[in-house]
């Protein structure tokens, strides 16, 4: 049934394109462009002949592309396509690549296409966003995960942000890249510093700190006593964070943000 349709509409297409004058011998209808001009070539090279027909040749070329194109796609149809660019998507805030677009099938020329048509929105150079995405808190973290090519980490103020502790607040978004990061943007801060995985979470489309590792990250960065106390005694409250903890990691980490903590926990009197 498909295959008829599709030849159905490829002599249709194609009469269209050329803008050729119904003839008064009509090609068969049972056959599609390139079956039909091989039939009619057996019957006679001079019966259908000029520029009118070469027109109606080049058109057909490009249909039955069209359609293998459809065909040879890996996810056998433009409704799976679009369902495995939907589901890239869900996994990263709505957000997606041109290289992922590319990998579904998507061509660059499509992919524009659907930009002109509001179907999708380019928020950077390669990256973009499901116009109809209902955004949520924190969604703009998995764009800049993508823009960083999944290299970035949330750290520092953005990261305690996440976890929900402190009241830290910043203009700019926190993120940690590992050493020989070129790229730079000015609504980011960056920090250098070749993080272990056991001090690295995962986000909805992000990576973050640890609560453990952000806590030590702010205390590298602030100098109030008062507002890291504060953040200290709500990480510890949630029970994942001890005070042995922070203390022989911070010392491994940055002397300078060991004696803050240190005194921030005298804050907090004894445990």
């Amino acid at each position: 049934m498909r295959a008829g349709l599709g030849r159905s509409l490829s002599i249709a297409a194609c009469g269209r394109l050329s803008g050729r004058a119904p003839r008064a011998r009509m090609r068969p209808a049972s056959v599609s462009c390139s079956h039909g001009a091989a039939q009619d070539r057996s019957h006679g090279e001079d019966q259908y002949d000029g520029p009118a027909e070469r027109d109606y040749q080049r058109a057909c070329s490009v249909e039955a592309g069209r359609e293998r194109a459809i065909d040879d796609h890996p996810s056998g149809s433009i409704a799976g396509q679009q369902r495995g660019s939907r589901a890239r998507a869900a996994d990263q805030a709505g957000y997606f690549t041109a290289a992922q677009a590319k990998a579904l099938g998507y061509s660059y020329p499509a992919q524009a296409h659907h930009v002109v048509a509001a179907n999708w929105t380019r928020v950077d150079r390669g990256i973009f966003r499901l116009t109809d995405w209902i955004p949520e808190i924190h969604d703009d973290l998995a764009r800049w995960n993508l823009w960083s090519k999944e290299r970035a980490v949330v750290s520092h103020d953005t990261a305690l942000g996440v976890h929900g502790v402190g009241e830290f607040e910043s203009p700019r978004i926190h993120i940690t890249v590992p050493r020989g990061f070129r790229m730079r943007d000015d609504a980011l801060l960056l920090r250098t510093a070749d993080l272990p995985a056991e001090e690295i979470e995962t986000g909805p489309g992000f990576r973050l700190t640890t609560l453990t590792r952000s806590l030590i990250d702010a205390a590298a960065t602030h100098a109030d006593e008062d507002q890291l106390a504060r953040a200290l005694d709500e990480g510890l409250a949630r029970g994942t964070v001890t005070r042995r903890q922070l203390r022989a990691r911070a010392e491994a980490i940055d002397p300078i943000a060991a004696l803050r903590i240190e005194r921030a926990l005298g804050l907090l009197g004894p445990a």
